[in-house]
C-alpha cells in the first residue's frame, strides 16, 4: 500500500510538472483591430560631436487597414519640443511627420508613405534611410509557440530599389513583466546591418514589452549606433511608452 502511494504520488508530481512546463509556453501575435488606436511618449536622445540633442513628441498610432495578410498603421507624431546644450542650435533639423506604414501580420516591415508633405527634403531622412529603419524597427515575431529565455532569427535582404542593407535580426523572449495597466511579453533584440560598405551599416539592440492581449507595443527601450539622421551619423536613444 505504501509503494502504491509513493507511485501515485509521483505520478502526479510529474503531471503538474509537465503541466507548469506547458504554462509557459506562449504564442507571441499581434492582433490588431481596425480603427483602434494608441498613444505614446516618445524621447529620442541624439549626440553629435557639438552637442546632445533631446527631441520629445507624442505619436498616435491608428489602425487604419487589416487586409491581404498585411496591417496598415497611420502614425501622426505632434507636439515636438527640442531640448540642446549647443549653444548655437542643435544642427539636426526637427521633423514630425504624418506616416503611413505597412507591415504582414507576423510584424515585418514593407513599406512605408508619407502623408503630409513632401518627402524626402531638406534635413529629413532620405527613402532608403526610411526603409532601413523601418527594418530595424519593426518586431518581427516567431511562427510558433516558444518558451522563456527562446531565441528567433529574421533576416532582411538587400534591395537596391528601396535601398535595403542585407540585415539579421535576433530576438529573445524574456518572459512577462506589468508596465502600468498593461500585462506585457518582454522581448529582447540585437539588429546588424551586413550590406553595403561598412560606414553605411548601423547596428541596434535593446528592449520591446508587446500587450499580452494584442501583440501592440507597450513601451520600447532602443539604442542604435551608426544612425543616419540626414547627413549626420550619430548614436541614439530611444524610449517610447504608452500612456493611453
Amino acid at each position: 500500500m505504501k509503494l502504491k502511494l509513493t507511485t501515485v504520488t509521483l505520478g502526479v508530481i510529474v503531471l503538474a510538472a509537465f503541466v507548469g512546463a506547458a504554462l509557459d509556453v506562449v504564442r507571441l501575435a499581434w492582433e490588431p483591430e481596425k480603427g483602434t488606436s494608441a498613444r505614446y511618449a516618445v524621447r529620442k536622445t541624439y549626440e553629435t560631436e557639438f552637442s546632445k540633442i533631446t527631441y520629445e513628441f507624442d505619436s498616435v498610432v491608428r489602425v487604419e487597414a487589416i487586409e491581404d495578410g498585411r496591417v496598415v498603421l497611420a502614425i501622426e507624431n505632434s507636439r515636438p519640443t527640442v531640448t540642446s546644450d549647443a549653444p548655437t542650435g542643435c544642427g539636426i533639423q526637427v521633423y514630425t511627420p504624418t506616416i503611413r506604414a505597412t507591415y504582414s501580420r507576423q510584424g515585418e516591415y514593407l513599406f512605408t508613405e508619407e502623408l503630409n508633405s513632401s518627402w524626402p527634403g531638406p534635413g529629413q531622412m532620405t527613402a532608403s534611410q526610411v526603409v532601413r529603419f523601418g527594418h530595424m524597427n519593426a518586431l518581427v515575431l516567431p511562427d510558433k509557440p516558444i518558451k522563456k529565455d527562446d531565441s528567433w532569427v529574421h533576416a532582411v535582404n538587400s534591395n537596391s530599389n528601396t535601398g535595403a542593407l542585407a540585415a539579421k535580426g535576433t530576438y529573445k523572449y524574456l518572459g512577462t513583466e506589468r508596465i502600468d495597466k498593461w500585462n506585457t511579453y518582454k522581448i529582447s533584440f540585437q539588429y546588424e546591418e551586413s550590406g553595403g560598405e561598412e560606414w553605411q551599416r548601423m547596428s541596434a539592440s535593446g528592449t520591446k514589452w508587446i500587450s499580452t492581449e494584442d501583440g501592440s507595443i507597450v513601451q520600447e527601450k532602443v539604442i542604435i549606433i551608426n544612425a543616419h539622421i540626414a547627413v549626420h551619423s550619430v548614436p541614439v536613444e530611444i524610449e517610447r511608452k504608452r500612456i493611453n
